[in-house]
């Protein structure tokens, strides 16, 4: 089946990159079937989708209801976005982490099987399934090689991918697990509408804005200059390499199950995006207070997709100040203003 006569369903598409990624496809394929389910009925997001998308307030916890919603929906393409994704909150709270990533993706499947027909699957990971890798970048078969995931949230994406390339072996699915590193930016008037993220951009921005304390969890990695370095990919680009996947799985219908990075394979350190920010607001100074290290938190994380390039033709082309920048326009002129 081709992409525009396509039903698509989107988990968690009222959120940050759920959101961004309706903004894109619609974007490249404006003739698409689109369904969301989502919990959030407050999302902003709400007032800016297009009336063509349908939006059903479903729990993932809830499997009767999930599974009566895609039997209404009976959607052939499915792009799972739903979770909860706070290291930290997941440190406090993992069971809570493991019902919602694991379990509500348990039930998702449960609810996929019952249509009986071909599924495509594309499922938000996260470099988190990584931890403090030994190897640097790091590639994809390193999660199977050395499990080192650090904190539930991680762990819950792990188990979430065994889970899916087991259900593999069934003719049903065709599965793609995309392993996020650290999303910034906007896809402006959609962006991260969460008033409690816990990223460091999202964050950094509203400290430059609303002229508030900036906290650095941790200055004394064993890092270049003492505080994490990660890898940050434009909401854009990342969006761009999952209608990519699209495409290619759509070209190789005997592939059942792969997994792809998705990054920009160039390690940021916090300072480094602190400065950033700095050069966009000058003369602004930003108040800063170092703090402790949070729990969970390794030192580098920085993505090897080789493998994205090679075989989705995936190129980032957004810089760390282009996420800055748009991400700096979606605060001041639509973040408040809906």
């Amino acid at each position: 089946m081709s992409e525009t006569k396509s039903k698509v369903l989107v988990l968690g598409g009222l959120g940050y990159i759920g959101s961004c990624f309706i903004d894109q496809l619609l974007k490249q394929y404006p003739d698409v079937t689109v369904s969301v389910i989502d919990i959030n009925h407050t999302s902003l997001a709400l007032q800016l989708l297009p009336r063509q998308v349908n939006v059903h307030f479903v729990n993932l916890l809830d499997r009767a209801q999930l599974t009566d919603t895609i039997a209404q929906i009976n959607p052939d393409v499915v792009f799972h976005f739903a979770a909860k994704t706070s290291v930290k909150e997941s440190t406090e709270q993992p069971l809570t982490y493991f019902d919602h990533n694991l379990v509500g993706t348990l039930n998702l499947l449960h609810a996929l099987k019952e249509l009986q027909k071909p599924i495509q699957l594309f499922f938000s990971s996260t470099a988190a399934v990584f931890g403090s890798a030994s190897t640097l970048p790091i590639p994809e078969n390193l999660v199977l090689e050395e499990t080192l995931a650090s904190n539930p949230y991680g762990i819950s994406k792990f188990l979430s991918e065994i889970v899916l390339q087991t259900l593999t072996r069934s003719p049903h699915f065709q599965v793609i697990a995309l392993r996020y590193f650290n999303v910034a930016g906007a896809s402006n008037p959609f962006g991260n509408f969460n008033k409690n993220t816990t990223l460091l951009i999202p964050n950094l921005i509203k400290a430059f804005m609303e002229k508030r304390t900036f906290f650095l969890y941790g200055d004394d990695y064993d890092t270049k200059d003492g505080s994490c370095i990660r890898d940050y990919i434009h909401v854009v680009d990342l969006c761009d390499a999952h209608l990519l996947a699209w495409k290619w799985l759509q070209a190789n219908p005997k592939v059942r199950f792969e997994s792809f990075n998705l990054g920009s394979g160039q390690g940021f350190s916090n300072w480094e995006v602190i400065n950033t920010a700095q050069a966009i607001f000058a003369p602004e100074q930003l108040q800063l207070k170092i703090e402790s290290r949070r729990a969970g938190d390794p030192p580098v994380l920085v993505v090897d997709c080789t493998k994205a390039k090679r075989l989705l033709n995936f190129q980032p082309t957004r810089s760390l100040h282009k996420m800055l920048s748009d991400e700096t326009i979606f605060y001041r002129d639509f973040y408040n203003r809906l």
